[in-house]
């Protein structure tokens, strides 16, 4: 799917929503934008990652 798509795709769907909180949800993702940092794991936490794999 190209970017277009996904992008119509996404705006008919927030359109047609009713749930505030959903609404919240994204408006909160979209505003952080491109100015946010990667969270960045640590070595405990990839360490758990890594082990849930072969569970």
């Amino acid at each position: 799917m190209s970017r277009t798509e996904l992008q119509n795709n996404i705006i008919r769907q927030v359109l047609n929503t009713n749930d505030n909180q959903l609404l919240d949800y994204l408006n909160s993702i979209l505003s952080k934008g491109a100015d946010s940092t990667l969270y960045k794991l640590s070595t405990f936490e990839k360490a758990v990652i890594n082990s849930s794999c072969y569970l």
